[in-house]
C-alpha cells in the first residue's frame, strides 16, 4: 500500500555495464558476491522499466570521467 502512494521519480539515472565488466568489478570490491548471484542480478536489472519517468541509460564501460560527465549532463537536462 505504501509503495503505491509514492510518486514516481522525476529522473532515473540507470547505470549499466556489460556482464564481464560487472563480474570483474565485483571481484575487486571489498564486499564480494558469488559470480552466479552477480549474473542473476545483472540479468534481472538489464531490462528495468520505468513509467512516467525520464530515464537516462548510461553505460559505465568507459573512463570514469566520461561516465561522470554523462551523469552531470543528464541531471542538467532534467532541470
Amino acid at each position: 500500500k505504501f509503495y503505491r502512494e509514492i510518486p514516481p521519480p522525476d529522473l532515473v539515472i540507470y547505470l549499466t555495464a556489460p556482464l564481464e565488466i560487472t563480474i570483474a568489478r565485483n571481484a575487486n570490491r571489498g564486499k564480494y558476491e558469488p559470480e552466479d548471484f552477480v549474473r542473476l542480478r545483472h540479468a534481472q536489472s538489464s531490462n528495468l522499466q520505468f513509467s512516467k519517468t525520464t530515464v537516462y541509460k548510461i553505460n559505465t564501460d568507459q573512463p570514469f570521467e566520461e561516465t561522470l560527465m554523462e551523469v552531470k549532463k543528464a541531471i542538467w537536462n532534467a532541470l
